[in-house]
This record gives C-alpha cells, structure tokens and sequence, in this order.
C-alpha cells in the first residue's frame, strides 16, 4: 500500500496486514508526482528510445528503456533508488519487458 507519511511528507510502502513501513518510495509527494510523470510520460518504454552515449551498448531496446528512465529519477530523488526499494523493481520490470507494450 503507498502512503503519504505525515511526520516528513514522504511517500511510503506500507505493509497492508502489519501496517507497518516497509521502505519510502519518495522523500516528498512532488518527487512522487514527478516519477508518475516520468512513467506516463515513457510507456511504453521500450517504444520511445533513450538518451545514450554512442559508446554504450544495448542489446535490447528493455535496456536502453530502463536505464534512460533511471537516469531521469537520479535527477528527481536519487535517494530512493536503492537496490530491493519500490523504484527498483520498478526499473527491474522495465528492463525485463513488462512495461514495455
């Protein structure tokens, strides 16, 4: 369940049974609103290309979707992209094609 937490006004992940928090999703609900539009805005991902160095490479357009779309939150709320957090599943989705058509 996502929740708007009330001490600091950061979107959470709780536990629906344990209410309990399981990891912030964003650290204000502008950062939240600005990732949903970063969403909406790129789906599906694998249709729109992406911002990339000639030097990189990629195999597959579920790539290139996901790291274009990483690289647009680390300029939003970097924090919140730690690995086993909303945002990155999220982005693991989207590398694995099922956000993409």
């Amino acid at each position: 369940m996502v929740c708007l937490a009330l001490d600091d006004l950061s979107i959470c992940e709780v536990d629906a049974e344990a209410h309990e928090m399981r990891s912030t999703i964003n650290t204000s609900l502008s950062a939240f609103i600005a990732f949903l539009g970063v969403c909406e805005n790129g789906y599906p991902f694998a249709l729109h290309g992406g911002d990339y160095d000639d030097d990189d490479v990629y195999d597959d357009p579920e790539s290139l979707a996901a790291d274009t779309v990483h690289k647009a939150f680390e300029e939003l709320d970097p924090t919140v992209l730690d690995s086993g957090r909303f945002w990155d599943w999220f982005l693991s989705d989207v590398r694995s094609g099922d956000h993409c058509d």
